[in-house]
């Protein structure tokens, strides 16, 4: 691992801007990707498995190790629904990714993602999770001196409200990463450690969309970055007419943190299975906060310099 860059693992669910996400990732010569662990949400973690180990393939990365997390235990047929509309049935939209000529690491998630800790310095991993926190919530409960290790946790989850957009984009309150099991997000967010919280308040920004008229500039792209992206983006923005970066967001905190504001406080969960399920809210912390309150503050993002984000996503996914 070269010092000069940052250590990141990205738990993921592969979908069309996990994907996104990664390349971001491995086209970016300030972070280097030690590890990739999947987990059902978009797709199954088998389909998310297929679509890592492809994406890795085709970008010329299959040095770096791939291990599977957790499946749902409540993953219902409509939040399948939900994510397949989306993302499409393979959760690659319209782009083909090569078939993998591996397979992923016989180890779990959380053993790679303690492998990997254990090989960098202690406090420098930055562990970028654009999925629902099965994975994440499951290393802080059972490995806590793994997670302790940990530089800071990334998560693209929750709608706290902290702006006009900060709203559900599976139901009316919530967010889809967080309504598929909100326990986990629960868990991350009162764990004490350093968590960043880049939720929808900043990824449906309108200016952080990519529309039918800025899809259309992707279409004669010649890099492979940018081909994946016009094949990934294709049927949804078609469809919906134009798509949030999320996941892409969150990976950016790690190449360009001063594109991001954020509040310091506290966030909870519905973790109900009644209407207001998965749905977040934030209490920002005052000045002689109790300790508990301290403790488990984080921070939460609520506003970004879309200008600058953008320019990232041409100028390191596209190549322009």
């Amino acid at each position: 691992m070269s010092a000069a860059r940052r250590p990141i693992i990205v738990d993921c669910d592969a979908g069309v801007d996990d994907l996104l996400a990664l390349t971001l990732a491995l086209n970016s010569h300030e972070v280097e990707l030690v590890a990739v662990t999947t987990v059902e949400g978009n797709v199954t973690v088998e389909q998310a498995d297929r679509n890592v180990l492809g994406l890795l393939s085709l970008l010329g990365h299959d040095e770096i190790p791939v291990a599977s997390g957790n499946s749902q235990v409540n993953r219902s047929a409509e939040i399948a629904k939900d994510a397949a509309m989306v993302h499409g049935s393979t959760g690659t939209g319209t782009a083909v990714l090569p078939t993998p000529n591996r397979n992923v690491q016989s180890i779990s998630a959380l053993d790679l993602i303690e492998r990997a800790v254990q090989n960098c310095p202690g406090g420098t991993v930055t562990l970028v999770c654009t999925a629902p926190m099965t994975n994440v919530a499951s290393l802080i409960e059972t490995r806590p001196d793994v997670a302790s290790r940990l530089k800071q946790i990334v998560t693209m989850g929750g709608a706290f409200g902290l702006t006009e957009v900060g709203v559900g984009n599976i139901t009316k309150w919530a967010e889809f990463n967080v309504y598929v099991d909100p326990p986990s997000a629960a868990t991350v967010y009162r764990s004490g450690l350093p968590v960043y919280a880049i939720g929808l308040d900043v990824t449906n920004n309108p200016d952080l969309q990519v529309d039918r008229a800025r899809l259309e500039s992707y279409r004669s792209s010649t890099s492979p970055g940018g081909r994946l992206a016009y094949q990934l983006l294709k049927d949804v923005v078609t469809r919906l007419g134009s798509f949030g970066l999320h996941d892409f967001d969150a990976l950016a905190t790690t190449v360009s943190p001063q594109s991001f504001h954020y509040r310091l406080g506290n966030a909870t969960v519905d973790t109900s299975t009644g209407s207001e399920r998965g749905r977040t809210t934030f209490s920002a912390l005052e000045e002689g906060g109790s300790a508990t309150r301290k403790e488990r503050a984080i921070q939460v993002a609520d506003s970004v310099d879309s200008s600058e984000l953008m320019k990232l996503f041409d100028s390191r996914i596209i190549g322009t």
